[in-house]
C-alpha cells in the first residue's frame, strides 16, 4: 500500500479514538453551518444589491463579529459558571427568526439592528462550542479535536455552496431560509451532548460578577499565560487575513459575470481543503505546531500575492484560491491546538472568551478594511492587503517562540 494511504488510514484511526462528545459536537457544527454554507457565498452579492458600495458590504459582513468582541469576553467568563451545553443549545434555538428577518432588510439601519441580534447569538454559540471542545479534548490531542470539528465545519462549506448555487438559480434569495432550518435541526442534536445541568441562577442580577470585573480578570489571567504576547496577535492577524476572502471572491466572480451555480462550485472548491484540517492537525501534534505554522504561513503569503497578479478569470481564481485555502488549513489547527495547550482547564471558558474576542475583532475589521480598499483601488487589491498581513505573521512567528 502506498505510504500516503497508510498515513491516511493511521490518521483516520487516531481521529476515531477521540471522545464521543467531540465527535457529536462536530456533527452538530456541520448540521448547523450547512445552512450558512448554502447562503454564505451569495450573501455579499445580496448585500451589494441593497447597499451599493463594497465598503458598506464589508461593514455589514464584519459587523456581527465586531459587535461580538465584548460579548465573547462576557460569555467566556460566564461559561465557567454555567452549562456550556445548555448555552450552546439555547443559542441554536435563537437562530430561528434569523432567515425571515434577513429577507426583509431594506437599508443600512435595518442591517445594523439585524447584525446586533446576530452578534449576541453568534457569540454565545461559538464561544460555548470552543469552550466545550477544549474542556472535552484529551491532553496531547488538542489539535486533533479542533481539526475534526473544523473539518466538519469546512465540509458544510463544501456541500452547502453546491446546494446553494442550484437553489438560487431556482428560488433566488429564498434559499437563505436554510439558515434557520438547519440551526433548528442542530438544536435537537445538541440535546444529546454530554454535559452538566445548567445553573441558570447565575444570571440573577444580584449573583453575577460585575461586567467590569469580568473583563479585568479575563485580561489579567490571559496576560499570565505562556506565549500570549505572540499567540494573541498571531490569532488576530491569522483570522484578519482569512476574514475577507469569501466576500471578495464572491463579489469578484459576480463582477466577472459568473452564474450563481459556478460561484457555488468555485466556493465549494475553495472550502474543500478545510476538510483536511484533521490530517494537518495530527501531523502538527507529531512534527510540531510551530514548524507547521511556519510552512503554512509561507504558502499563505505566496498565494495571496499570486491571486493579486493572476486572478483574471474564474479558472485562475479557482486554482489559486484552492491552494490558499489549503495553506490556511495547515495553519489553523496548529494555532488552535497551541492555544488550548496554554489554557488552564479551570479557566478555559474565560481564556476562550478573550481569544474569541480577538478572533471576532479580526473578522469584524477584515471585511470592512477590504471593502474600503476595494472601493478605493479595486477588488483585487484586497489580495495584496492579505499578502502583506500574512508576511507580517510569518516574520512574527520566525522572530519569537510560541
Amino acid at each position: 500500500m502506498p505510504r500516503e494511504f497508510k498515513l491516511g488510514f493511521r490518521i483516520s484511526r487516531e481521529l476515531g479514538k477521540l471522545p464521543a462528545s467531540v465527535k457529536l459536537l462536530s456533527i452538530v457544527v456541520f448540521v448547523y453551518y450547512l445552512g450558512w454554507g448554502i447562503s454564505y457565498p451569495f450573501l455579499p452579492i445580496y448585500f451589494r444589491q441593497i447597499l451599493g458600495s463594497y465598503s458598506a458590504v464589508g461593514f455589514v459582513v464584519g459587523l456581527p463579529f465586531l459587535l461580538s468582541v465584548a460579548w465573547s469576553i462576557l460569555v467566556g467568563s460566564l461559561l465557567d459558571r454555567v452549562s456550556r451545553r445548555g448555552l450552546l443549545s439555547i443559542s441554536l434555538l435563537l437562530y430561528l427568526p434569523l432567515s425571515p428577518w434577513l429577507l426583509k432588510l431594506r437599508n443600512l439601519f435595518d442591517f445594523v439592528v439585524f447584525r446586533l441580534y446576530h452578534s449576541v447569538v453568534r457569540s454565545c454559540l461559538w464561544t460555548s462550542v470552543r469552550a466545550y471542545l477544549r474542556a472535552h479534548s484529551p491532553r496531547g490531542r488538542t489539535s486533533e479535536a479542533f481539526g475534526l470539528c473544523d473539518a466538519c465545519y469546512s465540509l458544510s462549506l463544501v456541500v452547502g455552496p453546491l446546494l446553494g448555487g442550484a437553489l438560487l438559480e431556482r428560488v433566488g434569495f429564498l434559499a437563505f431560509l436554510s439558515i434557520s432550518l438547519f440551526a433548528f435541526l442542530a438544536f435537537f442534536l445538541s440535546l444529546f451532548l454530554k454535559g452538566k445541568r445548567s445553573r441558570w441562577k447565575v444570571f440573577r442580577l444580584g449573583s453575577v460578577v460585575k461586567v467590569k470585573e469580568l473583563f479585568a480578570k479575563a485580561f489579567h489571567d490571559i496576560r499570565e499565560l505562556e506565549s500570549c504576547n505572540t499567540l494573541l496577535p498571531l490569532t488576530f492577524f491569522t483570522y484578519f487575513s482569512a476574514s475577507f476572502l469569501g466576500m471578495v471572491l464572491s463579489l469578484l466572480l459576480k463582477e466577472l459575470g459568473t452564474s450563481f451555480f459556478v460561484i457555488g462550485l468555485i466556493s465549494s472548491a475553495f472550502y474543500l481543503p478545510g476538510v483536511f484540517e484533521m490530517y494537518f492537525s495530527v501531523l502538527a501534534d507529531k512534527v510540531g505546531k510551530r514548524l507547521t505554522m511556519v510552512k503554512g504561513f509561507s504558502f499563505v503569503t505566496l498565494f495571496f500575492f499570486l491571486l493579486f497578479f493572476f486572478s483574471s478569470g474564474p479558472f485562475e481564481i479557482f486554482l489559486l484560491s484552492f491552494f490558499l485555502s489549503l495553506s490556511f488549513s495547515a495553519v489553523i489547527p496548529s494555532l488552535e491546538g497551541r492555544l488550548t495547550e496554554i489554557m488552564p482547564r479551570r479557566e478555559v471558558g474565560e481564556a476562550t472568551g478573550v481569544f474569541e474576542a480577538a478572533r471576532s475583532l479580526a473578522y469584524g475589521t477584515g471585511p470592512w478594511v477590504a471593502g474600503i480598499v476595494s472601493d478605493a483601488f479595486g477588488l483585487k487589491y484586497s489580495f495584496l492587503l492579505g499578502g502583506f498581513v500574512s508576511l507580517f505573521m510569518l516574520l512574527l512567528l520566525l522572530s519569537r517562540e510560541v
